[in-house]
């Protein structure tokens, strides 16, 4: 007997009825041994839910069952993308609760819960596999005196948080590293990877930086009341810098030149050593920035950074407060550097121009001797007067006493580099080596002379200056005059001289004198009047001839007559011995090149940097420049200059002569294997000699850039040889 039953499900509070056709199967009850009861029972098709119809849509995987309005059906949708709103309505949580979330990826509960109680949020996963478990947020009244919001482990420690001011500590995760804020009072790493290494800022109570690293050598920089110091992993002082060391210091600052009027100084500060920090945003400083004095050609000016800004000052000599102004200390200023004020190319202003070669960064100064280097002065700093040409510093001018003037030469032993003054002569080589280093300086090899005088910027070819030499070129504007042959000498009636007597005549011209001439034969009156005749006359230019006259007997030849025209060949002379003037000159002084006289011997040489510097560099023979391009003042026909150049000598025709070589002529003096021994006053084989390059005044077209000298020993001197510093 086949029966049909009807299955009829209890409703649940809560839940609808689903309602829907039913797909009929046979279902079977065994009664006992003896009979089985079948019948059919559908499985549930819902078609609609509480009343409303069900899509026939076909989900997909992880798909939920949500309403269409606008539809009017319930229908497939991805998990996510409606979500909790607002809770509106009611008073939201009012008790504590907790709220399971979703992981919309699956769509399903996971260990992850929001709870809500007393104005205290806390999202938190029961099961962290690492790092931070809970974040917690507070707001109201909480926030005035906890954290903003934190983050704990699974422990329930903070790693970290933001304070109720806004400032965050704790480590966070970048690129497998870690990084760490601070709040004020409170260490913590700045950078981290979990393991030895980190880097540690605090507050003064804590590490200023602390370094942990396995094989860091100081692991931690800490500060230690006066100043800072070095900490080994024990956290033991080493290497202990008190605050006192970082005053006088200064970041940035340098200086620069702009042009002939203009010195830049970049951004920076520094920190005096009275404590007063000063800085400066950068620009520009001229002269009109100057703090005392005036501008004036061939000085040298300190640049110091001030409370009131940027300050040019005067350098001199001898400063006995310090460099003026004297209210200019260490303690309230920083010596930001130096430049020196020379000439300035064609004249084009009489004030001068700064020389670009010569603006130094440099706050390591003798405030009381500046030109005197100070012990820790790097070689290759120039100090003032100088200019640097590569990796070397060089006096712009010869070398000269410390206190050497326009007329004086001076005598301390601390030679220096100065515009405008008489050059130190007469020194052996040995002694100029010497010398030279009680300044912090020395003599320059003769590469790196050559090197910086031939310095040309822009040009394949060496610069190749003229010089004050005993005679001029053409293109120099006219030739000097040699000196004259000798006079005629003769007797007549007196009364008059009585002696044995020499004469000798030089040629006078605008520019100065020659050397004296030729000397007469031997006259030999007795109470007689000595007859000149034959008297030489000189070239168009010469205005005037002087007689000189031995005294009788005597070798020294001293001034007696001038004959004010170049064309009177007679004169008698009685003129008794106490009568005679001055000496004769040594050096010829009549070409147009000489400009000032050096007052100590009246031998024609220009004084240090007085003579033109112009912008032709090109060759002896058309250059009219004394100064190289670099600003080198009279490295040619001044003096000759020692170098540090040692050697035995070449071969030439004979003791003492010379053979020209390089280009144009420049005269290499050179010794057969000989040099000149002071000792003996003769010439000595095999004797070392010191070479002196450049050419004096007397050496004319023969001196030059290349010129040299190997025939004086080092422990000679001469009237025309002086030194320049380097360093």
């Amino acid at each position: 007997m086949n029966l049909t039953w009807k299955i009829q499900p209890k409703a649940r509070p809560g839940y609808t009825i689903v309602e829907g056709n039913a797909e009929m199967k046979t279902v079977c009850l065994i009664l006992g041994m003896a009979a089985t009861l079948c019948g059919q029972v559908s499985t549930g098709n819902a078609k609609r839910i509480h009343g409303r119809d069900v899509a026939e849509t076909a989900p997909s995987d992880t798909n939920v069952l949500c309403w269409d309005a606008g539809a009017g059906t319930w229908k497939p949708c991805a998990a996510g993308s409606g979500g909790i709103g607002d809770v509106t309505g009611g008073s939201g949580l009012t008790t504590p609760g907790v709220i399971p979330m979703v992981d919309t990826t699956i769509g399903k509960l996971t260990d992850t819960k929001l709870s809500c109680a007393g104005g205290v949020c806390t999202l938190y996963d029961a099961t962290p596999s690492t790092g931070a478990s809970t974040l917690v947020v507070r707001a109201g009244a909480g926030q005035s005196t906890a954290n903003l919001q934190e983050w704990k482990n699974a422990a329930g420690t903070v790693i970290a948080s933001l304070d109720n001011t806004g400032m965050m500590a704790g480590s966070f995760s970048l690129d497998g590293s870690y990084s760490s804020l601070t709040r004020s009072g409170t260490a913590a790493s700045l950078f981290s990877d979990g393991g030895y290494t980190s880097i540690q800022l605090g507050s003064s109570s804590a590490p200023l930086i602390k370094i942990n690293g396995a094989t860091s050598a100081f692991p931690a920089i800490k500060r230690n009341g006066t100043g800072i110091d070095f900490r080994l992993a024990d956290d033991s002082a080493y290497a202990p810098i008190a605050a006192s060391n970082m005053l006088g210091q200064r970041v940035g600052l340098s200086l620069d030149y702009v042009d002939e009027d203009t010195v830049s100084i970049s951004a920076g500060g520094c920190v005096t050593t009275g404590g007063t920090a000063l800085s400066y945003a950068g620009g520009n400083i001229t002269f009109a920035s100057l703090d005392t004095g005036a501008r004036v050609l061939g000085n040298d000016y300190a640049v110091f950074l001030t409370a009131a800004g940027p300050k040019i000052t005067l350098i001199s000599v001898y400063h006995a407060g310090g460099l003026v102004p004297a209210t200019y200390t260490s303690a309230n200023t920083c010596l930001l550097g130096y430049f020196h004020n020379g000439k300035s190319v064609n004249n084009a202003n009489a004030l001068g121009a700064i020389f670009e070669y010569s603006v130094t960064s440099n706050d390591k100064l003798n405030r009381t001797y500046p030109y005197r280097g100070v012990k820790d002065l790097a070689a290759g700093i120039p100090l003032p007067g100088m200019v640097k040409v590569g990796n070397l510093a060089i006096g712009i001018y010869k070398a000269s006493h410390e206190d050497a003037t326009p007329t004086a030469a001076g005598s301390t032993s601390y030679p220096v580099s100065r515009y405008g003054v008489v050059p130190w002569v007469s020194i052996q080589g040995w002694d100029a080596m010497q010398v030279a280093a009680q300044t912090g300086n020395r003599l320059p090899t003769w590469a790196e002379w050559l090197a910086s005088v031939q310095f040309y910027p822009g040009s394949v070819t060496g610069a190749r200056m003229n010089g004050n030499t005993d005679y001029g070129s053409s293109s120099d504007g006219g030739e000097s005059l040699s000196a004259p042959g000798a006079a005629t000498v003769g007797v007549s009636t007196g009364p008059g001289l009585t002696g044995a007597y020499y004469y000798k005549i030089t040629l006078v011209n605008a520019n100065g004198e020659t050397m004296a001439g030729t000397a007469s034969t031997v006259v030999n009156p007795s109470n007689e009047t000595v007859n000149l005749t034959a008297i030489p006359t000189g070239a168009v230019d010469t205005t005037a001839r002087n007689i000189y006259r031995t005294a009788a007997g005597g070798s020294t030849y001293k001034f007696l007559h001038q004959l004010a025209d170049n064309s009177t060949t007679v004169w008698d002379d009685v003129l008794p011995d106490v009568s005679l003037g001055a000496g004769a000159p040594v050096f010829n002084t009549t070409g147009l090149q000489y400009a000032t006289n050096d007052p100590s011997c009246n031998c024609g040489r220009s004084l240090l940097g007085t003579g033109p510097r112009t912008a032709v560099w090109s060759s002896t023979m058309t250059g009219r420049s004394w100064y190289s391009p670099a600003g080198i003042a009279d490295p040619v026909g001044n003096l000759w200059e020692f170098v540090t150049q040692f050697f035995g000598g070449l071969k030439t025709s004979g003791p003492g002569g010379y053979v020209a070589w390089g280009s144009e002529g420049d005269g290499m003096w050179n010794i057969d294997g000989q040099s000149y021994n002071p000792d003996t006053s003769g010439w000595t084989n095999g004797l070392p000699s010191m070479l002196y390059v450049g050419g004096s005044w007397y050496d004319g077209s023969l001196a030059g850039v290349r010129s040299g000298g190997a025939g004086g020993s080092p422990g000679g001197a001469f009237g025309h040889v002086g030194f320049r510093l380097a360093r």
